[in-house]
């Protein structure tokens, strides 16, 4: 969508949070699509990279701590683009008109994409540290460490994701199946100590 368009749509919500309206679902939806996708992009473009390419400064106790102030730092940046939206209250909004809706929603058929060769069922782990099952497929591995790919949506499009098996790190995001392997492949072999530091903290906590 275009700026002209993103803008529209953000300040349409805005002004009905402000006068305690209801949004048509129609908004909520597109804003909602449109704030997703710019957090995954603040992931992939901010908070993922400076993560993998160098706060050794950060002891690894301090993970959670760390991703928590980049979230909070995130949604100050986010309600300035947004022109004063509230992410929460979108949230609930959305969930409210959504609760409404009679009739069934329409299916949404995906564009035809490359076939995965082995497909298998994997768990990532979202911001909120929520962990849900996708379907991928292993395309390469370092020192017993699985890297798999799936695919993850966004409002320009799909987009093919590497995350690790490990516990569900997304690792990169491209919309090219190749591209984001070799980017994935570039961050690990970069960073694989602290990746591995990561893991172990993640499991530490888990357990």
């Amino acid at each position: 969508m275009s700026k002209r368009l993103n803008k529209k749509i953000y300040k349409r919500v805005v002004m009905d949070q402000q006068q305690g309206q209801e949004t048509p679902k129609f908004y909520l939806s597109k804003a909602r699509k449109l704030m997703h996708a710019w957090y995954d992009r603040r992931y992939l473009t901010i908070i993922g990279p400076e993560w993998w390419e160098g706060f050794e400064q950060i002891p690894e106790s301090d993970f959670k701590a760390y991703l928590k102030q980049a979230y909070s730092d995130a949604d100050v940046v986010f309600k300035e683009v947004s022109y004063g939206l509230h992410p929460q209250r979108l949230a609930a909004d959305f969930k409210k008109v959504k609760r409404k809706q009679a009739r069934k929603p329409r299916k949404i058929k995906e564009t035809p994409v490359r076939k995965l060769r082995k497909p298998e069922t994997f768990l990532i782990t979202n911001k909120h540290y929520e962990k849900s099952e996708v379907t991928g497929e292993v395309v390469f591995t370092k020192r017993d460490y699985k890297f798999f790919i799936h695919r993850t949506e966004d409002p320009w499009g799909w987009r093919w994701t590497v995350s690790d098996a490990a516990c569900g790190m997304r690792i990169a995001s491209s919309d090219k199946y190749k591209q984001a392997v070799k980017q994935a492949k570039e961050i690990i072999d970069k960073n694989f100590e602290r990746y591995i530091n990561t893991v172990n903290v993640k499991e530490e906590e888990q357990s």
